[in-house]
């Protein structure tokens, strides 16, 4: 589970318990608070995973040198070209290939998928 995923899931046990205990026993409350602590738990366990985030390895330069990085996904990039005006000179065209998106420590880069060449979990 991702970390987002595991802290909603705690805060939704804790406010079950809050919600319910008048109509609940001490031990239902207590399951549900075992269960929010447990969530919680593993969230920071992912969190000192690198959060969840899959790591990648790119493509550098020519020699094929490559660096360990954050894999963010894979995205299209696009963008219209030709003539686009109000005065009716209209050419429609869009030029749109797919990109991935790492980070190796200087802020997120786009790079040609081709050069990630491992993504491990």
């Amino acid at each position: 589970m991702k970390r987002e995923a595991l802290l909603d899931s705690a805060v939704s046990e804790i406010e079950y318990s809050i919600k319910t205990k008048h109509t609940k026993s001490e031990e239902v409350h207590e399951h549900y608070l075992r269960n929010a602590i447990r969530f919680i738990q593993e969230a920071k366990e992912v969190n000192e995973r690198g959060g969840g985030m899959k790591k990648c390895k790119v493509i550098i330069n020519e020699n094929k040198e490559t660096i360990e990085a954050n894999f963010y996904g894979v995205f299209q990039k696009a963008w219209g070209h030709g003539k686009y005006s109000t005065t009716g000179d209209y050419t429609p065209g869009q030029v749109a290939y797919p990109v991935a998106v790492v980070d190796w420590g200087e802020g997120l880069t786009e790079v040609n998928v081709a050069d990630v060449v491992e993504v491990a979990e």
